[in-house]
């Protein structure tokens, strides 16, 4: 990816420019981070598609969260954590909840006689939110079901957005969740504990990620996207990281297509004017008995 980096170097100028709007502190980047937000779980793609974020000297997640989306993009718990709620939906999506989740909802339904959807959000400007979709209320006695988490290079942190330091290279995701994690392949044991199924594992998506969100934040994106092998290889990237089944095969081969497609683009070179030719003499001529011609007939137009 290194490569593809050197590519997008323009990126750093076009950060400067298009996040100034979150007040990013002032001096060097420590790094850049990738980051996104998805409801690939329930078939609705990514709120938020990946990019990267420049980060700053001790920033955590939460900070570079709020950097990359801007206060009014998401809810919080009210307190001192950074226990997000809900994000923004930027367009209306339609759900297409997979076979696995649904056949894990209606085992839940049975064995625990349980039959409570959340409520639905899908219209642009509504926040979807913990609960929305799958809200399981056990008898009263407490609730849960779906709602965010995050992970960084593909791990789930043991502590809050606000407590984790951000490295240069990480890929932060948002996801969004029927089952404590366990249905987009981070398990945080809830599932189990609580006596649900078991679900597929899920690919490493990080490196695919990293490039797309690489593309995405380049100043020469529109150029690059007018290469035909780039941009069929961006829209098969995008594609396999909507899709929440994709195999790690699918995946990797995603990522070589893409990183191969940009390693190999040639920047269009600058037209050159044309030389200008010398006129033989009789083209002089010719050019000359044309301006008389139009000059004296001008002049005649002018006087009668």
């Amino acid at each position: 990816m290194k490569k593809v980096l050197s590519v997008l170097i323009a990126a750093s100028l076009f950060f400067t420019l298009a996040i100034s709007v979150f007040a990013a502190p002032s001096g060097e980047p420590a790094g850049y981070a990738a980051i996104s937000v998805d409801a690939n779980v329930i078939g609705a793609g990514y709120l938020f598609e990946p990019t990267l974020v420049p980060f700053y000297a001790d920033e955590t997640v939460a900070d570079i969260t709020d950097r990359f989306l801007g206060s009014e993009n998401y809810n919080k718990a009210s307190g001192s954590g950074f226990y997000v709620t809900g994000f923004k939906l930027t367009n209306d999506i339609t759900a297409n909840i997979s076979s696995e989740i649904q056949d894990e909802i209606d085992y839940w339904a049975v064995e625990y006689e349980i039959d409570n959807e959340g409520e639905i959000k899908n219209k642009a400007g509504e926040f979807l939110s913990e609960n929305d979709y799958w809200d399981i209320d056990f008898w009263g006695m407490f609730r849960t079901g779906s709602g965010w988490m995050y992970t960084v290079n593909n791990d789930i942190p043991s502590f809050g957005a606000n407590e984790m330091k951000v490295v240069d290279g990480d890929v932060i995701r948002w996801q969004f969740t029927f089952f404590w994690g366990a249905d987009i392949g981070h398990d945080t044991g809830w599932a189990e504990y609580m006596g649900g199924g078991t679900f597929d594992a899920k690919a490493n998506k990080d490196g695919l990620i990293y490039s797309v969100a690489s593309l995405n934040a380049s100043a020469n994106k529109t150029d690059l996207l007018k290469d035909s092998k780039i941009l069929a290889a961006y829209n098969n990237a995008n594609d396999i990281l909507s899709d929440i089944a994709a195999a790690q095969t699918s995946v990797d081969d995603a990522l070589s297509s893409l990183d191969s497609a940009v390693d190999s683009y040639v920047e269009p070179a600058d037209p050159v004017d044309p030389i200008p030719t010398e006129k033989s003499f009789f083209e002089r001529i010719v050019a000359f008995f044309k301006w008389l011609f139009k000059f004296i007939s001008d002049l005649f137009s002018d006087l009668f």
